[in-house]
């Protein structure tokens, strides 16, 4: 271990460096850190105050760690990434290249975070969990385990989504959401604000669901189907539509008419529009 003020870089008094370590030119190291075994820091980083990063880590070029963060063994965190004060990385992490991890963030063993993502305060993610790249997820977000979030896809804030469950690319998830164990929602699709998914639900390509609506276990809606708010669907289910995006509304009227078995939601309502247009010419 060593203290070491020069021009190539700076190790303040009272951090340590495990001499097997290998530091780039013009980095900075912060008072009360500790840099374990085989470790390596790329040029030009800032390791702040009070961190601790295990070994056989890698922080890449124009890195910075603040404050009191923790980086578990083994982790690889790639160029110009940012990563917050008392952040948790534990064993295994990869972090890609111009991602920004926010103070408090709890990220378990080897979790993969993709390139330009964005993680915000106080959010929880599960081990072996992938976030892909450009993912943005807001403040208070809770990852189970072996959760896998598509590429430009959105997560606001105080969601939460269950473990084994796969998000696809560009999806949005509004706040408050909760999404159970073993759900697919396919690209694109947008789930509104105080959503309930439950376990099993598959969501097609370009669903929108609206607020404050309920999927019950086992419910598949498919692709191009509209979820008027408050919609409760109930389980084992499918929700379609034919030709035009069918809209689901009159929801909790004790019959619930907008349900539908084998798909016959579609020719419900296309004999509606007949009606409708046959009391309109005979008016």
């Amino acid at each position: 271990m060593f203290s070491q003020d020069d021009d190539t870089y700076i190790i303040s008094q009272g951090a340590e460096v495990h001499l097997s370590c290998n530091i780039g030119q013009f980095s900075k190291i912060g008072y009360g850190t500790h840099i374990m075994d085989y470790t390596t820091i790329g040029n030009r980083c800032i390791i702040k105050k009070f961190i601790s990063i295990s070994p056989f880590s890698t922080v890449g070029d124009r890195s910075i760690i603040q404050n009191s963060a923790m980086v578990g063994m083994g982790n690889t965190i790639e160029n110009n990434c940012r990563i917050g004060s008392e952040t948790t990385l534990d064993s295994y992490v990869s972090v890609g290249q111009h991602t920004k991890i926010a103070p408090c963030v709890n990220i378990q063993r080897r979790v993969h975070i993709g390139a330009f993502a964005k993680i915000g305060f106080s959010v929880d993610i599960d081990e072996f969990s992938v976030i892909c790249d450009y993912v943005l997820i807001r403040p208070h977000v809770k990852i189970h385990n072996n959760v896998k979030i598509g590429e430009g896809t959105i997560v606001k804030t105080c969601s939460s989504i269950g473990r084994n469950t796969s998000i696809g690319e560009h999806v949005k998830i509004g706040s408050r959401v909760f999404i159970g164990e073993n759900v697919i929602v396919q690209p694109y699709a947008i789930i509104g604000d105080d959503v309930v998914i439950y376990s099993g639900v598959i969501v097609g390509q370009g669903v929108e669901i609206g607020n404050r609506s309920i999927l019950e276990s086992n419910v598949m809606v498919l692709a191009g189907t509209i979820l008027a708010p408050y919609t409760t669907a109930e389980t084992n289910t499918i929700h379609v539509y034919k030709d035009i995006p069918v809209i689901i509304s009159e929801v909790n009227t004790g019959s619930y008419n907008s349900m539908v078995e084998g798909g016959s939601i579609a020719n419900t309502a296309n004999t509606a529009n007949t009606a409708n247009t046959a009391n309109t010419a005979n008016t």
